[in-house]
């Protein structure tokens, strides 16, 4: 039985579920979808739920990762791991023709030297 849905008008919260699924099919380890969960979660204090996924583009993004800045002290590794989640989520809806392609901002995380110590 196929169940059809109007693209044009999915939710946010209808094509993440969508995606838990496509996970669990896949058999993704439970703490990446514990990861996306706790990603989307944090997204969904921005972009409602309830709000159809066509309306995501790369604006939104952008006003995002500003709004991360500004509200929380999350570290650029913490940004791009959030960001990754996101654009992984976002690929899918691409893939299944809710959403348009959307371009991700490039966040420069810093690489710590590890210190040697000779004998």
């Amino acid at each position: 039985m196929k169940i059809e849905m109007n693209t044009q008008n999915k939710t946010f919260e209808d094509g993440f579920e969508e995606f838990l699924r496509h996970c669990a099919v896949r058999d993704y380890a439970e703490s990446t979808i514990i990861n996306y969960k706790l990603t989307i979660a944090q997204f969904n204090k921005f972009f409602s739920a309830h709000m159809p996924i066509n309306e995501i583009t790369k604006d939104t993004v952008e006003e995002y990762v500003y709004y991360l800045r500004q509200n929380t002290n999350m570290s650029n590794v913490s940004l791009s791991i959030r960001l990754k989640n996101l654009k992984a989520l976002f690929n899918f809806f691409y893939q299944k023709g809710y959403l348009d392609k959307v371009e991700f901002p490039h966040i420069r995380c810093e690489k710590k030297v590890k210190s040697s110590c000779s004998p």
